[in-house]
């Protein structure tokens, strides 16, 4: 899941991908 992929990836990673997703 992307929540779990979030959780799993770095903080930054993840404001990364919902800048990418545009979220």
């Amino acid at each position: 899941d992307i929540l779990k992929r979030m959780k799993r990836v770095d903080p930054k990673q993840s404001e990364n991908y919902k800048q990418r997703t545009g979220q």
